[in-house]
Parts: C-alpha cells; sequence; structure tokens
C-alpha cells in the first residue's frame, strides 16, 4: 500500500506529528543482503548510546563504516 497512511486522529500531538510524517512514505524492503551492514550500524548505535560507559558516536560509526566496507568490499 505504497503513499497509504492511517486516517486515524489523535489529541496527541507527537502522535499527530508522527502521522504527518508518515504521509507518502514507503516502507524499506527487506533485503537479505544488507544484514551486515543493519548489524554493524545497529551495534555502533549501542556502542555509542549505551551511557556511562558510551564510546564517542564518530569513532564507533567510523568503525561500522570501516567493518561494513571490509565486507562489501
Amino acid at each position: 500500500m505504497a503513499g497509504s497512511h492511517s486516517k486515524a486522529k489523535s489529541s496527541d500531538p507527537v502522535l499527530a506529528q508522527f502521522s504527518n510524517a508518515s504521509k507518502g512514505g514507503v516502507p524499506m524492503p527487506n533485503i537479505p543482503q544488507m544484514n551486515s551492514v543493519w548489524s554493524d550500524l545497529g551495534q555502533a548505535w549501542v556502542r555509542s548510546t549505551k551511557g556511562a560507559g558510551a564510546m564517542p558516536a564518530q569513532r564507533s560509526f567510523r568503525g561500522a563504516a570501516r567493518a561494513i566496507a571490509a565486507k562489501i568490499g
């Protein structure tokens, strides 16, 4: 249903903004070959946001970029 969105109304302004943001949105395809990218990217998010022991985001995402580049050439 590309391009369709819910017509549900909400009195919550945050939910209303999510609804507005999704207008015209198209879901991303499930491409199995992207698993290695999503895995490294997800790990970078965790490492850079895990609280007191978090790694600086720039360092974490640079490491993920190197790992992804090594996998896909």
